[in-house]
């Protein structure tokens, strides 16, 4: 018995497991012989050790995420190339990545809205096609108590000016 069922990666099995490429694509992509790994299939630890492959990409319904993620990661390549065609729309190249990459799992965790805001102002622009921007800039609400003044009294003028206006 070789020893190749041991040499090779966990990602090897995990690909197979999850089945987005063929056996031959697989074998290519990590340089191997299809039909040596075939000689090793039957061995009880090459089927051992793709069952645990099978059982991790099937747990809790992972399956599909894994599937997309290796998707998007082999599709990389190929949305590097789109982003440098001038024909492709580049709104058509950013939906179809961000799909992906929705549907992969990957997509960065959104924070949750702070239940207390303060002052904020928001700028909404919109593009041609009506692609939507928006920056929002929030600010806090200082209470310094040290302050012997009247947070009340805003004076519009100074003394100075007031006496000009003074009717």
């Amino acid at each position: 018995m070789s020893a190749l069922p041991t040499s090779l990666p966990d990602r090897f099995y995990i690909d197979l497991a999850i089945g987005t490429q063929s056996f031959v694509e697989i074998c290519r992509l990590y340089q191997l012989r299809p039909e040596e790994v075939e000689e090793h299939t039957e061995d009880p630890l090459f089927i051992q050790r793709l069952a645990q492959a099978e059982q991790a990409v099937a747990d809790d319904g992972r399956a599909f995420r894994a599937r997309c993620k290796r998707v998007v990661h082999d599709s990389i390549p190929q949305m590097q190339a789109l982003i440098n065609r001038p024909d492709v729309p580049a709104a058509t190249q950013l939906s179809a990545f961000q799909t992906l990459v929705r549907y992969s799992g990957m997509e960065p965790e959104k924070q949750a809205k702070p239940t207390h805001s303060g002052p904020a102002l928001t700028f909404t622009i919109i593009g041609p096609g009506q692609q939507r921007m928006e920056t929002r800039i929030e600010g806090t609400v200082v209470n310094n108590e040290d302050d012997d003044e009247d947070d009340d009294f805003i004076p519009l003028a100074s003394p100075e000016e007031s006496r000009m206006f003074s009717v």
